[in-house]
């Protein structure tokens, strides 16, 4: 009896396996437009597929958009975003969501620690008659550090497209076979 009940258990399992490699492949069969990003010099691209979230400059703009890629066209060499249909050829730069909290992340690391260095000696003049000041100077230095690291992590993390980065917009669909069975 317990044998059939491990056969049983066994099958359930292989069967919810094979559900989940379909569920997978139905997934991958959607996105095989990609916008790539290449960099000269090395063997792997970066590929964005729909749906991604990505922050795009344009020629045009001093600024940021933050947008889903929403659909690509391969033939005409431009995407959809929430904003528009864009030509890639009008991208400067982008921005990945890792590279946009890159900068609050610093900030947040470092603030923690100085900010309690800081609060950390009303409670020790409390017990003592003077304060520690370089335990407020070092805190403070690193609170400051945390503000002015942002700005800079956010101005240089990105992926400036030109002479060494290049998009392509790309159709990966495998084509129709020519025969049938």
């Amino acid at each position: 009896m317990t044998i059939s009940y491990c056969m049983k258990f066994t099958q359930l399992i292989i069967q919810g396996v094979l559900f989940l490699m379909m569920i997978g492949a139905i997934h991958t069969a959607e996105a095989q437009r990609v916008l790539q990003m290449e960099t000269r010099g090395k063997i792997e691209a970066e590929k964005f597929y729909i749906g991604d979230e990505i922050s795009v400059q344009l020629n045009t703009d001093n600024f940021y958009r933050h947008s889903y890629i929403l659909d690509v066209f391969p033939e005409k060499n431009e995407v959809e975003f929430d904003f528009g249909i864009i030509n890639i050829d009008e991208i400067v730069a982008l921005r990945t969501p890792r590279q946009r909290k890159r900068g609050a992340n610093w900030r947040r690391a470092l603030l923690i620690p100085g900010l309690s260095f800081i609060l950390y000696t009303p409670l020790e003049f409390i017990y003592r008659d003077e304060p520690n000041w370089r335990i407020i100077l070092f805190g403070g230095a690193i609170a400051a550090l945390g503000i002015v690291l942002k700005p800079v992590f956010d101005k240089f993390s990105k992926h400036n497209i030109g002479k060494r980065k290049r998009l392509r917009v790309l159709d990966l669909s495998l084509p129709e076979p020519a025969w049938r069975p």
